[in-house]
């Protein structure tokens, strides 16, 4: 997840969290939006099928290169134009586990929550977890909202605002309520919570 810009310095943007790009920013004053924010219930072959319900099978979600070639395009533009202040792609495990990395993804201990609002007709796990292409959570400052906006609306890129980072806790919809030091804590531990309840 590594861009690189014309005078070969990397911009590695698309997994930072919150915390690790806000100095200097009010984080009262940063806003959600959801590049490429479309949901087709494409949950074969997610993550979520395989830990939850023990199955992998379905097919794959689809992509539409050209698509995926235009949202990048406009992130690494929006990125140098200072408009974002934090990215992170939607993959593995959906919206939700985008969200909670973006929480903890700054220096270890260091957290940040987030305010989740989601209005859509699918099914919540489905919308949840579910791993439609082409999608980046990114995070603007509201000074920049318009500017940011006009420019995804003038390459035909698809954006909802879903939120605002601040608190302590990663809340999304009635859903999950959660603390970003739990969510942290979970990620960081994981192979070795895996292990220890491991029986050969």
């Amino acid at each position: 997840h590594v861009l690189n810009r014309d005078d070969g310095a990397a911009l590695d943007q698309f997994e930072t969290g919150f915390e690790q790009q806000l100095l200097g920013e009010r984080i009262a004053d940063l806003n959600l939006r959801a590049l490429g924010f479309a949901f087709f219930g494409e949950i074969g072959g997610s993550e979520y099928l395989k830990a939850i319900h023990g199955q992998v099978n379905g097919d794959a979600p689809q992509i539409d290169l050209e698509y995926e070639r235009s949202v990048q395009l406009f992130t690494y533009a929006a990125i140098v134009k200072g408009l974002i202040q934090s990215a992170h792609d939607v993959s593995d495990g959906g919206l939700a586990v985008a969200l909670a990395e973006c929480c903890f993804q700054g220096k270890k201990s260091h957290v940040i929550g987030a305010t989740i609002r989601l209005n859509d007709t699918l099914r919540p796990d489905f919308l949840l977890f579910g791993e439609t292409q082409s999608r980046i959570v990114v995070s603007v400052s509201k000074d920049q909202a318009k500017v940011f906006t006009e420019l995804a609306h003038s390459r035909k890129i698809d954006i909802a605002n879903i939120g605002t980072v601040g608190g302590d806790t990663l809340q999304i919809n009635e859903w999950i309520k959660v603390k970003a030091s739990e969510l942290e804590i979970s990620y960081r531990h994981s192979i070795r919570n895996i292990m220890s309840n491991y029986s050969p």
